[in-house]
């Protein structure tokens, strides 16, 4: 289903009880936030030198402030890579569950509103335009990890 965002790969991996390779490397978010972070840093230590060399000694405080930025942008592009070596392998046994969708609204109309899409015994939180991607009254077979959430869904039966 293009709704949820896998394909048929995503599917076949589901039903062997294993997340794909794609939906693994789906599970790390702002793989380019580290490259825009590296490079600001680098170029705040490029200011640095720059005002040191212009302004000195004068140039202490700007140069400072430009040192300071520099370490904070290199330190943000490097904490998701230590965050993500130290987060559990994305290795989840996919569970499967088969039954009839069923959406309840929840949340407020003054706020952004979510669904819970149950199916048999289990619970998805989701928003409204993927309920409404499911036939009413037939079956389906979701597949999910307890981390990633809902991996695939396949219609089982009409």
């Amino acid at each position: 289903m293009e709704t949820l965002g896998f394909d048929e790969q995503d599917l076949h991996a589901n039903r062997a009880g294993q997340l794909s390779s794609n939906q693994v490397r789906r599970r790390v978010p702002g793989d380019n936030y580290p490259l825009i972070f590296a490079i600001g840093g680098l170029l705040g230590i490029a200011l640095t030198v720059i005002v040191l060399f212009a302004m000195w000694p004068n140039g202490l405080l700007t140069a400072a402030v430009f040192q300071t930025a520099a370490i904070v942008c290199v330190g943000i592009s490097v904490l998701p890579r230590y965050r993500t070596s130290k987060r559990q392998p994305a290795t989840d046994n996919v569970k499967s569950v088969t039954g009839t969708v069923e959406c309840k609204y929840n949340g407020a109309a003054d706020k952004d509103p979510f669904y819970t899409l149950i199916v048999g015994q289990r619970k998805f939180i989701m928003r409204k335009p993927l309920c409404d991607a499911f036939l009413p009254d037939a079956v389906y077979t979701f597949y999910y990890t307890d981390s990633y959430g809902i991996a695939s869904a396949e219609l089982t039966a009409f």
